[in-house]
């Protein structure tokens, strides 16, 4: 089984004077897939026994593919590769933020609220492949079950928030988690998957912009 960890990025972060690629090299290894530029890429957890990798996904601005004819897809932001997907930029509203103590520095890690993640999926169902579809639509029926005791207030965070906000209309996160269960097996291996996530953490805390205070 793998187990693979997608984090949302804005578009227009300011540079910093280490890349997250950088910070990613010692722990994480890349892995390129297909023809695009820059390739779609995995940032794969070395000596990892259950294969696990993360991901950078971005918001799609304009068409799949430019007026020559070249898909634009993906994007390099802060030196690392991110796939750029229709409709991303509503998981980045009203983000949850979850306290994680893996280490002797807790963190907050930015979460996709429920509402926004039901309403993204729903938005790019048309385009996912049958097999996409049919896990979403168990994500969804796995989301609502969950939080089936507070809908009146995931229905006040749509009308509130979710539903006015086309686009990220306030200073968007730098970087948001947007974690997948994996299908089955959860609880397998909780600590190796602890451990993964904290180098993961540790390697995209934000770094200060240059020439920030």
């Amino acid at each position: 089984m793998t187990l693979d960890v997608d984090l949302a990025i804005a578009r227009d972060i300011p540079p910093a004077e280490e890349s997250l690629h950088e910070r990613l090299a010692h722990d994480f290894r890349d892995e390129f897939e297909g023809g695009d530029r820059p390739p779609v890429t995995r940032y794969c957890l070395r000596n990892s026994a259950f294969g696990f990798y993360a991901e950078f996904l971005t918001p799609l601005v304009g068409s799949e593919v430019t007026r020559s004819g070249h898909r634009n897809v993906t994007k390099r932001i802060l030196g690392v590769s991110a796939q750029a997907l229709r409709h991303l930029d509503v998981l980045m509203v009203s983000p949850r933020a979850i306290p994680l103590s893996l280490h002797e520095n807790p963190v907050q890690v930015l979460v996709a609220n429920p509402v926004s993640y039901i309403v993204q999926k729903l938005l790019v169902h048309a385009r996912r492949k049958s097999d996409d579809r049919s896990k979403d639509v168990l994500y969804i029926h796995d989301t609502l079950t969950l939080f089936a005791g507070s809908l009146p207030v995931l229905y006040q965070l749509w009308c509130d928030g979710v539903r006015p906000s086309s686009r990220f209309s306030t200073e968007p996160p730098p970087l948001l988690l947007d974690r997948r269960p994996p299908d089955g097996h959860r609880g397998r291996d909780c600590k190796q998957r602890l451990g993964a996530l904290r180098l993961l953490i540790n390697s995209t805390a934000a770094p200060a912009p240059v020439g920030g205070g």
